[in-house]
């Protein structure tokens, strides 16, 4: 009895040995680009930059937002997309405004890193809607402002929230469409209603990336984001 017990255990080992010495399961792989929807006018994706004495610039493939990579904090990663390294005392602000309206689409792949700071802003449109990660709870909120329809100097932020696991490349989509906010990551799908008024709307914002204020600072990688106002339908003749 003593000799089978040793021969099992002896088994045992052996298997346990066998499934140390595999290689870890490879991280996700980015996945390919998005397709656009009407009206993108902006689009930047990690393998269309261009080095220019020393320096990367990033090409907007859809509009003519490019914008120099302010390196060491923000790079193009070995294994895929733009990498922030949760260094930056401040956010990179795209050199033009960026048009918004009530009808609005914005999309982006995300990598968060499990050693980022608690809550991070991801991409801010500056007083229209942000994408904001929760490191503890790996989930990513889209949050929308909007002035009240009741009292005009009092502003209303409606938020979704999705999980969002870290370590791993997820495909996110936030949509404006009138009163209703959505965000979609991978196949899950959640909407709010915006109960404000778009009536003090700008017609552009400032867009930044990787930063919300000093204690929201975003690491981890991101790609394929895109930005887009929908054109509007065409009007119905009367007869």
């Amino acid at each position: 009895m003593r000799r089978v017990s040793s021969f099992f255990r002896f088994v045992a080992a052996a298997c346990v040995a066998g499934f140390s010495s595999l290689p870890a399961a490879p991280a996700p792989a980015l996945a390919d680009g998005p397709e656009l929807p009407p009206g993108a006018y902006a689009y930047w994706r990690s393998t269309k930059v261009v080095s220019l004495k020393g320096e990367s610039h990033v090409i907007d493939l859809a509009g003519e937002n490019h914008f120099v990579a302010p390196a060491p904090w923000f790079t193009v990663s070995p294994a895929g997309g733009f990498a922030l390294d949760g260094t930056q005392t401040e956010g990179l602000r795209l050199s033009a405004k960026q048009p918004v309206a009530p009808r609005f689409t914005l999309g982006i792949d995300l990598c968060p890193d499990v050693a980022g700071t608690e809550h991070q802003t991801v991409f801010n449109l500056y007083r229209f809607c942000e994408l904001r990660y929760r490191k503890s709870k790996g989930e990513l909120t889209f949050n929308v402002w909007q002035v009240s329809s009741e009292d005009r100097t009092k502003d209303l932020v409606s938020s979704v929230t999705l999980p969002l696991p870290a370590e791993r490349w997820t495909r996110v989509r936030a949509t404006v469409e009138g009163d209703l906010a959505r965000l979609e990551i991978g196949e899950a799908k959640a909407a709010r209603r915006l109960p404000g008024t778009w009536e003090f709307l700008p017609p552009a914002v400032a867009g930044i990336i990787g930063l919300g204020g000093a204690d929201r600072i975003y690491r981890g990688r991101f790609d394929h984001l895109f930005l887009a106002v929908p054109p509007a339908a065409p009007a119905v003749a009367t007869p």
